[in-house]
């Protein structure tokens, strides 16, 4: 990898931390004003970087998401376009993408989503670490993507899916997963996310989570002081004001299981392709008028965070001025790795499916 760039730097850390705590250790080495994640099951399209540093150029508290468009987990070598949608969570915190009504458009206009994926989107470094993410003692793996979600549209910011920056990801069903996860782990890091951000929905949790009711989620005294200093908005406004379809299923859970311990929460039908607690969707004329009401409200606009660029002790001395023509260069050799890894064969000449039309719409950067 080395060998690759001398802008490459691997880290080896000498002990398994899992992913949560690897990326934590990576963002306190990182250099650039601009954080960028990325996942080695990705296939980078033409010119995809430039619209993502242009959002976080105009909005410094914006998470910046590329369209991920679509890699089987059977073959490396195939890339479909993805269809167009928002991430969301259920109430289990199972991430979805939907598009009810259809109402999201294929365009080349940046569209705000209720969540991220978490492991795939460019945000500023001193706002990355001024909403102090993540939970240290989240461990390996699951968690982080609610965590973001939560602390950056509740405490001041916004996540947005850039449509000109594509990038295909390969989907891994559990049966291809390369590493173990165990769902214990799991489960209990999201025992101590329920308890920090959705204190008052525990029981809607606790209902398709069961297993997180018995857990000791440990101390939480530092998570919850940070949600206050930050000033954080409540869970209730962000269910007005962000993710509506979330807000319709509080009062339609269930479960799909056979287990008879959990008869009285059974679904009375199977639920729809890609969700796993509910029985059916919010109805798309239910979903507009509640987007059309938080607009009129124009709540999700006022901002109570008087977080800054450059306001942290942390921060690089780097102005936002400055973004993103240096940063371009400090992550070129992602476009590298990602060539050594087959961009440059095949899918590096194919045209997604905005980059065209982006082409005229994308600042000069």
């Amino acid at each position: 990898l080395k060998a690759i760039s001398d802008k490459v730097v691997v880290i080896a850390l000498p002990t398994r931390h899992g992913l949560i705590r690897a990326k934590m250790k990576a963002v306190s080495i990182a250099k650039a004003p601009v954080l960028l994640f990325m996942e080695s099951h990705c296939i980078v399209n033409r010119n995809w970087l430039p619209p993502l540093l242009q959002r976080v150029r105009e909005n410094p508290r914006v998470l910046a998401m590329p369209q991920l468009d679509f890699i089987p987990a059977t073959d490396f070598r195939v890339y479909y376009p993805a269809t167009v949608g928002h991430w969301r969570y259920e109430w289990n915190m199972n991430l979805v993408f939907t598009n009810p009504g259809d109402f999201i458009k294929d365009d080349e206009v940046p569209y705000v989503s209720p969540g991220t994926s978490g492991g795939i989107f460019a945000m500023r470094k001193d706002w990355f670490q001024h909403l102090g993410l993540f939970d240290p003692y989240m461990l390996e793996w699951g968690g982080d993507h609610f965590e973001l979600t939560m602390k950056v549209w509740r405490c001041g910011g916004v996540i947005e899916i850039v449509p000109c920056s594509r990038m295909g990801h390969l989907f891994r069903e559990v049966v291809h997963r390369p590493y173990h996860v165990s769902e214990w782990q799991v489960v209990h890091n999201y025992a101590r996310l329920a308890q920090v951000w959705i204190p008052d929905h525990l029981r809607i949790f606790y209902k398709v989570k069961p297993q997180a009711f018995v857990m000791w989620s440990g101390d939480l005294s530092e998570q919850l002081a940070k949600r206050d200093e930050l000033k954080c908005k409540s869970m209730e406004w962000y269910l007005d004001n962000v993710d509506h379809e979330l807000k319709w299923e509080a009062d339609k859970t269930c479960l799909w299981t056979p287990n008879p311990a959990h008869y009285l929460m059974w679904c009375e039908n199977k639920p729809p392709d890609g969700r796993s607690i509910v029985a059916k969707e919010m109805p798309p004329m239910e979903y507009l008028a509640a987007k059309q009401a938080a607009r009129a409200r124009d709540e999700h606009l006022h901002d109570i965070s008087e977080w800054q660029p450059g306001s942290e002790e942390h921060y690089d001395g780097i102005d936002n001025s400055e973004l993103p023509g240096p940063l371009y260069i400090k992550l070129l050799w992602m476009l590298l790795l990602g060539s050594a890894a087959g961009v440059g064969r095949t899918f590096w000449k194919r045209s997604c499916p905005s980059v065209d039309r982006c082409t005229k719409k994308t600042h000069d950067v």
